[in-house]
């Protein structure tokens, strides 16, 4: 028989072996389940610890991502008014171009209809 005294009015009492093994198994029960609880809430904060880095990473990737395209979309742009101003250029070019030969071609032709009329006229 094992003597126990109690916490609360310091009262020895003895106890038998059964009943002590009983005892200390219950307190050992208890405080193995109160240890796992703890180790498992800490594994859980440590998992979200985690996935709170991992979240935060992959949105520092995202908005590195959006960055570029942002820039690369910008540069574009500039590349297609360049090509926009290239184009009317060469359209103005090209007008001006054909608007010469048309002066050109309305000059010979009345220098033509003229060289005609002194030629009808001379005879």
């Amino acid at each position: 028989m094992s003597e126990v005294i109690c916490p609360h009015c310091n009262k020895s009492f003895k106890i038998e072996e059964a009943g002590y093994a009983d005892i200390l198994k219950q307190i050992r029960n208890k405080e193995f389940e109160e240890e796992l609880h703890e180790k498992l809430e800490s594994i859980e904060r440590d998992k979200q610890s985690a996935l709170a880095l991992v979240a935060a990473k992959h949105e520092g990737d995202r908005l590195k991502i959006v960055a570029e395209k942002a820039t690369e979309i910008a540069e574009l742009k500039n590349a297609m008014e360049n090509l926009e101003l290239k184009k009317q250029l060469a359209e103005t070019e090209l007008k001006k171009k054909l608007e010469e030969q048309i002066t050109d071609r309305d000059d010979q032709i009345r220098r033509l209809k003229e060289m005609k009329t002194q030629q009808n006229n001379t005879m």
